[in-house]
Formats: structure tokens, C-alpha cells, sequence
């Protein structure tokens, strides 16, 4: 069955990528959601969750929203089936980042939403971590700041429940970075604090500074871009 499972999600792969390359959107996302339920299908964690990666990732490059965010949400039902820690994290990272390419935040918000209640499914908190990542960095990309902090206080709680404290540092940094971006700077310097370790508080602070310096001056954003290309 891995096998099988192996050369069934290799071709879904390689169709979501295709998919994603269609001049024709709603021919596209007619062929995504039949590849969702094939997807779901998949037996083996590591297959499904590739599967669902190369998904949401074509589903991140539609341009038709609506649709867009109707496969993600089935995306995400597809994800809570996985039990597989690392694997479910991984699927939940795609969709986050696909979530965060859509230009409607209401229902941007409301995926966010549970993808959060997925992710607090996920068992080993070194995993969690990662998803809750993710996850913040799409919340920092809504632009609406009062559904974003929201959200935001979800990921908080779900991340005090770590006992780890290093994994807990690995999931609160890029809240609190999350949060300066939406200019909420008393709740990011809060986060800070929150940081189990001296090594987190010193990280997520620096971020948040960043973060500051800029949105204070944007060009200095520019040259990191540039120098990241």
C-alpha cells in the first residue's frame, strides 16, 4: 500500500502542479477539488501530507479566492485525519502559507481558525511548533488587525499548552513577530516576556525590533529583500 501510496501521490503531485500553471481558473479549481478527494485516500501519512503540500500550494496561485478558500478548508479536514505529528505539521504549514496568499481576510480568518484547532491536535510539541509558525505568519499577513489579534490569542493559548520550553520559545517568536507586524506592540513586548528562556526572550525581541525599525523605514526591508534574491 506505501507503494502504491508512493507512485498515486508522485502523480497528484505532479497534476496540483500543473494545475497551479492553468490560465483557466475555474477549470483548475474544478480539477483541485477532485484532487483534495484523491488525496484523502492516501493511506500513509508522508504521502498525504506531500500530497496536500503540492495542493495547497497550487491552490495558493488561483486566482479566484472564493474557490481558493473552499479547497483550503477541505485541505484542512484532509490534514485532521493525519495522526502523524511532523507529517500533519507539514500539511498544515502548506495550507497556512496558501491561506496566506488570499486577498479575502474573512475567510482567510476563519481558515486560520481551524487550522489552529488542527494544529492543536498535534501531539508532539517540537511539531506544533512549527505548524503554530506557520500559522502566525499568515495571521500577520491579514489586513484586519482586530480578526488578526484574535487569532492571534488563539495561537498564544495553544502555544502556552507546550510543556517544552525550548519548542514553547519556537512557537511564541514568530507570534510575537506576527503580532508587531500588526502594530500591536504592547501585546508583542508582552510575548517577549512570556519566552521561557533568556535565548527566546533575546530572539523574539529582536524580531519585534526589526519589525519596528521596518515599518519606520520601509527601505531597509527592501535592501533584506534584495539581499534574500
Amino acid at each position: 500500500n506505501v507503494i502504491q501510496d508512493s507512485s498515486y501521490t508522485y502523480a497528484l503531485s505532479a497534476i496540483a502542479q500543473a494545475y497551479g500553471k492553468l490560465n483557466q481558473p475555474e477549470k483548475a479549481a474544478l480539477l483541485l477539488e477532485n484532487a483534495i478527494a484523491s488525496a484523502n485516500v492516501i493511506q500513509d501519512s508522508s504521502n498525504k501530507a506531500d500530497a496536500l503540500r503540492d495542493i495547497a500550494q497550487a491552490y495558493g496561485k488561483l486566482n479566484q479566492p472564493e474557490k481558493a478558500a473552499l479547497l483550503l478548508e477541505k485541505a484542512i479536514a484532509s490534514a485532521n485525519v493525519i495522526q502523524d505529528s511532523f507529517y500533519k505539521a507539514r500539511a498544515l504549514s502548506a495550507i497556512a502559507q496558501a491561506i496566506g496568499k488570499l486577498n479575502q481576510p474573512e475567510k482567510a480568518a476563519l481558515l486560520l481558525e481551524k487550522a489552529i484547532a488542527s494544529a492543536n491536535q498535534i501531539e508532539e510539541s517540537y511539531y506544533k511548533a512549527d505548524a503554530l509558525s506557520a500559522i502566525a505568519e499568515a495571521i500577520g499577513k491579514l489586513n484586519q488587525p482586530e480578526k488578526a489579534a484574535l487569532l492571534l490569542e488563539k495561537a498564544i493559548a495553544s502555544a502556552n499548552v507546550i510543556q517544552d520550553s525550548s519548542d514553547k520559545a519556537r512557537a511564541l517568536s514568530p507570534i510575537a513577530e506576527a503580532t508587531a507586524n500588526l502594530k500591536n506592540w504592547g501585546q508583542a513586548l508582552k510575548l517577549t516576556q512570556q519566552c521561557p528562556s533568556n535565548d527566546c526572550k533575546v530572539e523574539s525581541l529582536t524580531k519585534v525590533l526589526t519589525v519596528h525599525a521596518e515599518q519606520q523605514h520601509p527601505e531597509l526591508k527592501q535592501e533584506e529583500e534584495s539581499e534574500a534574491e
